[in-house]
């Protein structure tokens, strides 16, 4: 049977050969009907092989426009690498002007899907949007608008998606481009919005003034509603007027049941007592802050310390208290979480533990993929800050990852939480070592993972094969984009100068918030010269609420300059959460401007918190905004 129907094909191959007619330069001379009727069976795969077919059989502009079309298909169905191989044959190719427009059009598209925004911007940068035909305006502004959002360009996006809103023609498409856009404008800096606000025109205008309206009154809900009345007077027909501010005077309503008593529950002696003072002290100088709240609650503060976290719970909510943050400790949140205690809407300041509790019943209910509707979980969790990294070096055009942790429990789970996202974001990690405590060790994990020992063992085994010495010189193996490293500053201090002599000195490294102690010591820290890494705005990139926040705390608490000042910021934002947590809950859209981070709700009532990136220089950090594809280098000290 497989030999009858292999004859069958080649019999009408050979007759298809023999009656095969020139064919003009026209795409109407194409018989397209066999194509045209598999897309209406929407049998798209084998449409766009028609296609590919007939376009083997035409010329010059006939048959480039049939390839233009099987691309198409393949993209409309997710076959990206099918699409990305034909346009790569026709690259070589001259392409009509009314042809490259589109060709350039549908490779942008390909680029966006491949992980590539910065070329995707690239491609569509070269002509005005009218150039691609009036039914290809839409695409053109929707992949700009991503690409920027996947470079992190977000004032850019912004910008992209005004302009998509004027030609987008349904509702449905309408609205899903006011929500991105809202969705793009909360994620720009306010520092970064300020100054755009007296030169913007047009519905822009608008957008960037709700913008401000959001920073400005988030605390507020009487003010909040009045600016949005003004608002609306200023910007009469305005996009957002319908689904955003509706979701905004909706978040209005829903916080008038905003906390009146709030309890805070911390364990003021023992292991914990400097982390519960610190995260203490920033809680009541942003309660201090808020003075000019009129309905701001009162505060009740009780000590975990002693009794079990259930009976201290109980007895603040017995008090009066409506709102609980707290507690501090994994294995009092895994209690009270995963207990039976009746709970009001609280704030917990950690995660439950990785054991699953013993019950069945409780392990449904308990787990990080669970979500327990009173409990919302705020926390710094390092895994938390490792996925951030993944996705800001994926930004940055990174590929090929080299992972070098340090040593322990700690190291391994930072180490897990960056391997999964980076993979789920389509990298490669080629290689992760550890890293050993003891300074003359490090050298070793690192020359493996640069396929440094590699290069020599090579090298050895040619000399035994000559049967002479070989002078080599150790190569870096050439696949590696970037090093990821969990570590804290002592480690990185010793990490940075062996990179640089086993030839990893022009090699990006990204790392957590850990690697710098949060005080400025530039002396010691110039061996950390290079790294990128997230932290909190308040330490690299203070805003004006940041250091009234500083001038809060020096002049109502005893504040030192020590790594505890990450917790001021937590324990301040902790309030923050808890003031606007009921107008953010239930809403993507909605954030709060932390001085731990951008503050949202993810996931199972788990706190999203958004950081700022810098970059070491001089053995200072310095804001760092990753430029695509074109990555600064690091440029790690040598070995001293």
């Amino acid at each position: 049977m497989k030999l009858f129907l292999v004859l069958v094909t080649a019999v009408l191959a050979l007759a298809a050969c023999q009656s095969r007619q020139p064919v003009r330069e026209t795409v109407e001379a194409v018989p397209e009907t066999a194509a045209l009727e598999l897309i209406a069976e929407e049998r798209y795969a084998q449409a766009a092989d028609e296609y590919i077919a007939l376009s083997r059989n035409a010329r010059g502009a006939v048959a480039h426009n049939l390839v233009l079309k099987a691309v198409a298909l393949f993209l409309g169905i997710g076959h990206t690498d099918r699409a990305s191989q034909l346009l790569d044959e026709l690259a070589g190719q001259a392409l009509s002007d009314e042809l490259v427009p589109r060709r350039d059009l549908m490779a942008a598209d390909v680029a966006l899907r491949q992980g590539a925004p910065t070329r995707t911007i690239e491609l569509l940068s070269q002509y005005p949007a009218a150039r691609f035909g009036a039914e290809s305006v839409p695409k053109f502004h929707l992949l700009r608008a991503r690409a920027y959002e996947d470079a992190g360009r977000w004032m850019d996006a912004v910008r992209e998606r005004v302009a998509l809103e004027t030609v987008l023609v349904d509702d449905t498409r309408r609205a899903t481009n006011r929500s991105a856009l809202w969705d793009a404008l909360i994620r720009v800096d306010r520092d970064r919005r300020e100054p755009e606000l007296p030169v913007a025109t047009g519905p822009l205008a608008g957008w960037l003034r709700l913008a401000a309206i959001s920073d400005e009154h988030q605390s507020s809900p009487a003010a909040l509603e009045r600016a949005l009345a003004q608002w609306r007077a200023n910007f009469p027909g305005h996009p957002a007027t319908g689904e955003i501010v509706a979701a905004m005077l909706g978040s209005i309503r829903a916080s008038v049941g905003r906390p009146t008593r709030l309890a805070l529950l911390l364990p003021f002696h023992g292991d914990f007592a400097e982390a519960a003072d610190a995260t203490r002290d920033g809680f009541l100088a942003a309660w201090y802050a808020d003075s000019a709240n009129a309905r701001r609650p009162a505060i009740s503060l009780h000590d975990t310390s002693f009794e079990a976290i259930e009976v201290v719970y109980a007895r603040a909510v017995e008090e009066g208290a409506d709102f609980v943050v707290g507690p501090l400790r994994r294995g009092a949140v895994t209690s009270l979480v995963c207990g039976d205690t009746p709970l009001v809407t609280t704030l917990v300041l950690n995660e439950v533990e990785d054991d699953p509790p013993s019950a069945p019943e409780d392990a449904r209910r308990c787990g990080r993929d669970q979500t327990v509707p009173e409990a919302y979980h705020f926390t710094l969790m390092p895994e938390a800050e490792a996925r951030q990294v993944a996705e800001q070096a994926w930004i940055g055009g990174l590929s090929n990852a080299v992972a070098l942790t340090r040593e322990g429990a700690w190291g391994d789970r930072v180490q897990r939480a960056f391997a999964e996202e980076w993979e789920r974001l389509g990298g490669v990690l080629l290689d992760h070592r550890v890293l050993p405590p003891d300074a003359p060790e490090v050298g070793a994990p690192i020359a493996a993972a640069l396929g440094v020992v590699r290069s020599r063992e090579r090298a050895r085994d040619m000399a035994r094969v000559i049967g002479r010495k070989v002078e080599h010189e150790p190569r870096l193996r050439q696949d590696v984009d970037f090093v990821f490293t969990a570590a804290f500053a002592a480690d990185a201090r010793q990490l940075m100068p062996q990179l640089a002599f086993h030839h990893g000195a022009d090699l990006p490294v990204y790392a957590t918030s850990h690697v710098w102690s949060g005080v400025q010591d530039p002396i010691n820290d110039r061996d950390l010269d290079g790294i990128v890494f997230g932290d909190m705005p308040w330490l690299i990139a203070p805003t004006e609420a940041d250091r009234l926040l500083r001038e809060q705390l020096d002049a109502t608490m005893l504040v030192h300059a020590t790594p505890l000042l990450r917790l001021y910021a937590f324990g301040a934002d902790a309030y923050r959460l808890a003031m606007g947590l009921r107008r953010i809950a239930g809403d993507r859209l909605a954030s709060i401007a932390g001085h731990s981070g951008r503050l949202s709700v993810g996931a199972n009532h788990r706190i999203s918190r958004r950081l700022e990136w810098a970059r070491f220089v001089d053995g200072a950090p310095a804001p760092y905004v990753t430029g695509g594809a074109g990555v600064e280098r690091s440029t790690p000290s040598p070995v001293r």
